[in-house]
């Protein structure tokens, strides 16, 4: 959460951030680094990505010269952070991201890759929201949960 500096859009399966603009840098560096914890999967293939893309332009503003790049974290339950920035690496413009939990990773086998396939088709499987407890029972996840639900919200 270092780099994030707030949130403007969730939906059931992602969120939506505007990010410090060295995120890039540090995803290149987890991507190439000595543990390789991510893998920089390039531009992204699936058309749900292109809504960061959509989303970013909504709020106005000059995006000429920005690109979407997409990094995977190693292993069968894994991060993907989806990153829009200068292409250039101008570190003085803004970056925005966008962050999901896969319940299958697409280059972990077959296995994997048809887990996501069903997550990109039915994005209710990955629903943040009816995951909330099963996330948290889990002693690799629970700790690092950042959102809890409330029922009763007065308006």
């Amino acid at each position: 959460l270092t780099h994030v500096e707030h949130v403007f859009f969730a939906d059931v399966d992602r969120c939506y951030f505007t990010v410090k603009s060295d995120l890039l840098t540090r995803l290149e560096t987890l991507a190439t680094g000595s543990k390789k914890l991510f893998n920089d999967e390039g531009s992204p293939a699936a058309p749900i990505h292109k809504r960061l893309k959509e989303r970013v332009e909504s709020l106005g503003g000059g995006y000429n010269g920005y690109r979407l790049r997409s990094f995977r974290q190693k292993g069968k339950l894994s991060l993907q952070a989806v990153v829009f920035a200068p292409f250039s690496g101008d570190l003085s413009r803004q970056s925005y991201a966008e962050f999901d939990i896969d319940l299958g990773n697409p280059g972990d086998g077959l296995q994997g890759f048809f887990i996501h396939l069903g997550e990109l088709l039915s994005p209710s499987k990955t629903n943040h929201i009816k995951l909330r407890d099963k996330l948290a029972k889990d002693p690799r996840i629970g700790k690092y949960l950042c959102y809890q639900l409330i029922s009763n919200v007065e308006a």
